[in-house]
């Protein structure tokens, strides 16, 4: 790793070391020698080496190493100019002067590239190498880097247009990249005294743009609040440090509480987001009880509240849901490094009715039949809605079988557009055209929701409109989950004329799928498989697109930011003349899945789909509201019990509500 060839200033020469010593809080124990020293370059090098062997907070932010490697060769990549960001390796980028570019957007020419260099991950795989080895070369690289950083990137405020001072940036830096790298080369002869004394410096400078220019109402405001708060805690030898850390405690508390809803889950309804919010809140906690800090009870009973969440909402692999922008996280690990040991809630299904999330399990085994239904709000996070209000997502006897597509990349494309569409989601286009974004969040559970020893039930309605699509059209879905042994989903579609309706099931990209007698089955010998069973009318059309690309892009799955693989898509086609019901099948098996014994009747009553499956006989009330909000909405007779489980609308929202303010 190379740097421009500049002469290092003497000490007196800079505005360092003034505008460092001007700024701390000479009184503080360990700092007398600084204070009883007139001259600045003498003040200056008494405080450096207080620095060297100063011993920092014992608390470390591990969680920024997921997103770039630490190992030793990535170390050594690095004196190669050789930087992994977010899966993706490159050379780093230089200006004609032989400094960094650190507006340079990388190989796939992503703002994202640029904000994460800003971040300056690499420092903390440098740091891993120089603690491995000892080798100053390590040490040698990361002082270039940083010396060429400072010197590039004069604060003139926080700007969330800027790569360097977005103040989600300068938290990172605060949270870990700064800490980890200015303490853990600090015996290092190679990090110059003109580098360290320019990192505090600017130590007050993000101090600055954390404390004026961050966000509220967003999980941004969470990092840069953490960030803030970490600041403050390796440094507090700066004079306005306590404030810093009272500013960045209570603004953190007030953002939390509105953050999260009453039910734990993060207003942003992303997984990976509600995981990120977690995983700064769980730091900022234990770095301000280990420095003696007071901490918001708040805050605590927050932390509490989302691992809570992530307890029930895992799949049976511990695995998250992988809704809005998420990646496929492993929640386990995320409960393990907040100690908590994951339990099983009881019943094993749950549900989150400001969410509008039901998890429907059969038991706690690996081999557990799973399922995630959301009939939520879109999430207060614009950017990072999907359209897929209503999706189903599938595991069963150890295998992810009906799946979410997963984000892929932030870029603006048409692969973006898919990934956040309707068309990457379990849900029905009509006449092609997918869903607008739903109502951002939910001021009351509005979704009407039931678990029982004996199954599962809710049901969701989207009626914000299709994107492009003229006239009228309400999606309407129920899912029923038998347990253990099958889920009934069922559809209606109120419209105002004749539609062209595609209903879309995607499958995990390790399945083999193919369409036979008018089902779709996947057909993987030595593991789990589905079958999805239409129940007509009307007469499906059936096809499994896989890996086709734009324009018409179908048939993907995306496990992590940048990857994508081709996973096999149903699509069923289907023309209706008006408004219709229609219902599908799902049933799993450890190996082959039998054919369906089912049928649809539909002599029960007009307003009413019923399905016998076996012996059992299922009703549901299809359409809108009956002018009785207490008339029942469901009737479930399992093997021709003679008593039927009933329940109706207005009884599940009362409970719901009666939950809520218990």
């Amino acid at each position: 790793m190379t740097s421009p060839q500049q002469a290092a200033p003497s000490l007196s020469q800079g505005r360092a070391a003034l505008a460092v010593l001007e700024r701390l809080d000479l009184g503080r124990p360990g700092l007398a020698a600084v204070r009883q020293t007139a001259d600045a370059d003498a003040a200056a090098t008494a405080l450096l080496a207080y620095y060297r062997t100063k011993r920092p907070p014992a608390v470390v932010l591990a969680h920024e190493e997921a997103h770039h490697p630490t190992d030793l060769a990535s170390a050594e990549a690095l004196l190669r100019d050789e930087v992994t960001l977010q899966g993706l390796t490159a050379r780093l980028a230089r200006r004609p002067d032989g400094g960094v570019d650190w507006v340079d957007t990388g190989p796939a020419q992503d703002r994202e590239w640029a904000w994460f260099l800003n971040r300056h991950l690499l420092f903390t795989t440098l740091v891993r190498g120089f603690r491995t080895t000892g080798d100053e070369r390590f040490a040698r690289a990361f002082d270039a880097v940083a010396a060429d950083w400072l010197a590039a990137n004069l604060y003139a405020g926080g700007d969330e247009a800027s790569f360097a001072w977005r103040p989600m940036e300068a938290a990172t830096r605060m949270l870990s990249t700064w800490p980890s790298a200015f303490y853990g080369f600090r015996a290092a002869a190679s990090f110059a005294d003109a580098t360290r004394l320019a990192m505090l410096a600017s130590v007050a400078d993000h101090a600055d743009c954390l404390t004026r220019y961050h966000r509220r109402r967003h999980n941004h405001a969470i990092k840069e609040m953490a960030g803030l708060v970490s600041l403050a805690v390796h440094w507090p030898e700066f004079r306005d440090a306590a404030d810093w850390l009272d500013y960045g405690l209570s603004v953190l508390d007030d953002e939390l509480a509105w953050q999260l809803y009453p039910d734990g889950t993060h207003k942003e309804l992303c997984a990976g987001y509600h995981g990120t919010v977690l995983g700064y809140v769980g730091h900022v906690i234990d770095l301000a009880e280990a420095e003696g800090q007071a901490v918001p009870a708040r805050l605590k009973a927050g932390v509490q509240a989302m691992l809570s969440y992530f307890d029930g909402v895992r799949r049976p692999n511990g695995r998250g849901p992988h809704n809005n922008d998420s990646d496929d996280h492993d929640l386990v690990a995320a409960l393990a490094e907040r100690g908590h040991a994951p339990g099983h809630p009881q019943p094993p299904s749950c549900l989150y009715p400001w969410a509008g999330h039901l998890v429907m399990r059969s038991d706690w085994s690996a081999d557990a039949q799973w399922a995630f239904f959301d009939v939520g709000p879109a999430g207060t996070a614009k950017s990072h809605v999907h359209r897929g209000r209503l999706h189903l997502s599938v595991s069963a006897h150890g295998r992810d079988l009906l799946v979410d597509s997963g984000r892929y990349w932030y870029r603006p494309s048409p692969e973006r557009d898919y990934f956040t569409g309707s068309a990457a989601h379990n849900v029905l286009l009509v006449d092609g055209c997918g869903q607008k974004p739903a109502e951002p969040e939910w001021s009351a559970p509005q979704a009407p929701m039931v678990v029982t020893d004996a199954l599962d039930y809710a049901r969701g309605r989207f009626d914000a409109g299709f994107g492009g699509l003229d006239g009228i059209a309400v999606h309407e879905r129920t899912v029923i989950y038998v347990k253990p042994r099958y889920w009934l989903v069922v559809d209606h579609l109120t419209t105002d004329r004749p539609r062209a309706v595609t209903a879309l099931w995607h499958i995990h990209p390790d399945c083999t799928v193919a369409i036979a007698d008018g089902d779709a089955v996947s057909t993987d010998a030595g593991g789990a498989n589905l079958r999805l069973h239409p129940l007509g009318p009307p007469a499906w059309r059936l096809e499994v697109v896989c890996g086709r690309a734009p324009p018409d892009m179908q048939g993907w799955w995306s496990p992590a930011y940048n990857e994508k693989r081709p996973s096999p898509t149903v699509v069923c086609r289907a023309d209706i003349d008006g408004s219709t019901a229609f219902a599908w099948l799902i049933t799993t098996a450890a190996g082959p899945v039998p054919p369906a014994d089912s049928r649809r009747d539909d002599t029960y009553a007009p307003e009413w789909l019923t399905v016998q499956v076996g012996a059992d006989r299922l009703a549901v009330r299809v359409g809108g509201p009956p002018s009785d909000p207490d008339l029942a909405d469901l009737e479930v007779r399992l093997g021709g019990a003679d008593t039927p489980f009933i329940v109706s609308d207005a009884e599940l929202l009362r409970a719901l509500h009666q939950e809520e303010t218990r």
